[in-house]
């Protein structure tokens, strides 16, 4: 039976905390294949870590070598979750298995049921025997571990194959021996009884995560980067580990079957699930090897997790932040309260942080500028940089990023080039990125500065000017709200706009958590807050997905006419140049 144990060593140089030494240590197999590739494809050298690999000594205890020396990972599987209910101070960072693949299998064929093994010997390695999953499964159908006849040292392939019994194996290893052999068997797994644990678990200590946040992330991020390669590029990954990595002496065809076993167990996000977390808690509960009281949440990693300095700055400080309330879907007015897409990011964020925010609103941009430019405020929710607001400011990453579109009166066609914009009067909001890009790229441009977005539209609707700009989401949502029925969408410029949070320059510190806030924020939270405010802004006309895919239609369908049109034109030409030919024909004849 192989053991699921590894341990990662990362003693810090000591002229750079990103330069790290990793070393690894575990069996070698397909099963660890995410790691070789994080390696091979320098996936960890790029994110500054130079990882060394060693293998698997049984001598080792891995939680205490993670535990008392500085900078180690280990691999364990749902075990881990017994040592953090028992107070270890260990972090858990990411399932690589989302199941577990242990499981017991008969090759006895007077065993037809789970119950039937109570008669029977049981070949099984000490490990897989203490493990909770198969002595969860075992319980639930009333056996008595204590009566059960197991003999740990008879594990072997060699027995395996030789030998009816009931042995603890790894559905995406031994189960090959099995099949190759043609041998008849009957698997039980505990899965199939409702206990659903996971398998392989990447862990630390939380003293690691505690000192070098940074590192962690790297570490996670490389290594996700080289399992989504593994599993994508099965044959390539096969070839490195029969080069570097085979101490067991594997053959291709083993190796691909593990690859192709592993694919219904490998963690399609590598993120924990809280339902899944609270049922293996109970199950350890149920079983009386943990107590209730502990919070197993508290064990697992948080990418939001802040060091002391940000900790100290976010508990002394109160985060004035302030915003239009004109930049709608982003910012707008409701039941005199500030909602928007902005408003509801940065709750996610305030809330992942425990960051205490007033909000106050001036419809003035310029003023709001002015504030976080002299201190006057500490945030605002929804810009983007620029080299003159870098002088003051500093951003987060992007938290959603659009076009930004020229909007026209309806008799407009498709404007296809920015220089159809020249000589003609544009309207933008005056501060805005639109106005400082458009200044600095299409100089040429009559640029007329408006308040804001709304007031920039109303001149296009009062042929005041000829185009308005701003991002998607604001001009459509714009026109359909305040019944712009003489506007609409005609192109879009080269740019496009993400979406920041702006902080004054001397918070600098607090850029690092904001952005592992962002990070942390999950697809479906993101796809609520998009549909929340997306949906009302197209309510009364199309959505923003129906634009898109009226403006590919609309693409296709004039790239196919003006296929035809030069199709017809050459048919012209062929015909002109036939008739001329035949006409000389004609009077060479005559």
């Amino acid at each position: 039976m192989k053991k699921i144990i590894l341990f990662l060593l990362l003693p810090i140089l000591s002229f750079s905390t990103n330069t790290i030494n990793l070393q690894l240590k575990w069996k070698n197999s397909f099963q660890f294949a995410g790691f070789y590739m994080a390696k091979e494809k320098n996936f960890y050298k790029k994110a500054g870590l130079h990882v060394n690999l060693f293998e698997y000594n049984k001598n080792i205890d891995v939680i205490d070598e993670v535990l008392k020396k500085k900078n180690y990972y280990g691999i364990l599987d749902s075990s881990l979750f017994y040592w953090a209910l028992k107070n270890k101070k260990i972090e858990l960072l990411m399932p690589i298995f989302a199941h577990s693949p242990l499981s017991l299998v008969s090759t006895d064929e007077s065993v037809k049921t789970l119950k039937d093994i109570e008669k029977k010997h049981i070949a099984i390695d000490e490990y897989s025997l203490k493990s909770v999953p198969i002595v969860a499964m075992l319980k639930s159908q009333y056996i008595n571990l204590n009566k059960l006849s197991t003999n740990t040292t008879m594990y072997s392939i060699k027995n395996l194959l030789t030998k009816k019994g009931i042995y603890g194996i790894y559905e995406t290893d031994e189960m090959y021996y099995l099949d190759k052999k043609n041998i008849k068997y009957q698997i039980f797994k505990p899965r199939d009884y409702g206990f659903d644990f996971y398998g392989d678990i990447l862990f630390t200590s939380q003293s690691e995560v505690e000192n070098d946040p940074e590192k962690v992330k790297k570490f996670i991020e490389a290594s996700k980067e080289g399992w989504k390669y593994a599993s994508g590029h099965v044959d390539e990954t096969i070839k490195v580990i029969l080069k570097k990595y085979n101490t067991q002496d594997y053959t291709y065809d083993k190796l691909k079957y593990e690859a192709n076993k592993m694919k219904k167990f490998i963690s399609k996000k590598f993120k924990f699930e809280n339902n899944k977390i609270d049922n293996i808690k109970s199950i350890y509960t149920l079983l009386g090897m943990a107590g209730s009281k502990v919070d197993i949440h508290n064990y697992i990693y948080n990418p939001c997790r802040l060091t002391k300095m940000e900790k100290r700055f976010i508990k002394s400080h109160v985060l004035r932040c302030i915003s239009t309330s004109a930049w709608e879907p982003f910012n707008t007015l409701k039941n005199g309260k500030l909602v928007g897409i902005a408003i509801d990011y940065w709750d996610n964020v305030k809330k992942r942080l425990n960051i205490n925010s007033k909000c106050e609103i001036d419809n003035n941009w310029s003023d709001v500028l002015w504030n976080i430019k002299n201190k006057k405020a500490d945030i605002t929710l929804s810009t983007t940089n620029t080299p003159e607001r870098e002088k003051y400011a500093v951003f987060s990453k992007p938290y959603m990023s659009f076009p930004i579109v020229i909007a026209t009166r309806n008799n407009v066609g498709f404007i296809s080039d920015m220089n159809y914009l020249k000589n003609k009067k544009i309207a933008v909001g005056k501060n805005y990125t639109v106005e400082k890009l458009l200044k600095k790229y299409f100089s040429y441009l009559k640029i007329i500065e408006a308040k804001n977005t709304n007031e920039a539209l109303n001149m296009v609707s009062n042929n005041q000017a000829f185009a308005a700009l701003d991002i998607l989401p604001v001009i459509a949502y714009k026109i359909n709200k305040y019944n712009f029925s003489n506007l609409k969408i005609s192109g879009k410029t080269p740019f496009n706009f993400d979406v920041k949070f702006m902080l004054r320059k001397d918070y600098q510190i607090l850029i690092p958590a904001i952005n592992n806030a962002i990070d942390s924020i999950s697809d479906d939270e993101k796809m609520i807050i998009n549909n929340k405010w997306i949906s009302v802004a197209y309510q009364n006309g199309y959505s923003l997905k129906e634009i898109i895919n009226l403006a590919i239609i609309a693409l296709v369908v004039m790239l196919l006419i003006l296929g035809w049109a030069l199709h017809l034109k050459k048919e012209i030409k062929k015909r002109k140049s036939l008739n001329w030919n035949l006409k000389d024909w004609q009077q060479w004849i005559c």
